[in-house]
């Protein structure tokens, strides 16, 4: 499924692209959600709201002590990035 027209009209509202991720998580198209949001990141690199997205994906985020990249966790433990928006889970797990 592309999300690229979603992600366009919501490029502005950030509690439907959060939406929009957890769909895309939901059916296992993080991979796809993340290739659209790259689309659009290029077409308006000024966007605040794509910036953060695209350098949340872009940057690695290593567990504490494994030193694995969470990247390539994220098909293992898909909860990680679900509780992304709730501060006491994130101080929880960092």
């Amino acid at each position: 499924m592309s999300y690229l027209q979603e992600i366009r009209d919501n490029k502005n509202n950030p509690q439907q692209l959060e939406a929009l991720f957890q769909a895309a998580r939901g059916r296992r198209e993080t991979s796809q959600f993340s290739a659209d949001l790259n689309a659009c990141h290029s077409d308006e690199p000024d966007n605040q709201l794509l910036q953060a997205w695209y350098y949340a994906y872009k940057a690695p985020s290593k567990s504490p002590g494994d030193g694995k990249d969470q990247r390539q966790l994220e098909a293992g433990n898909p909860t990680r990035y679900s509780q992304r928006s709730d501060p006491v889970a994130l101080s929880a797990q960092d």
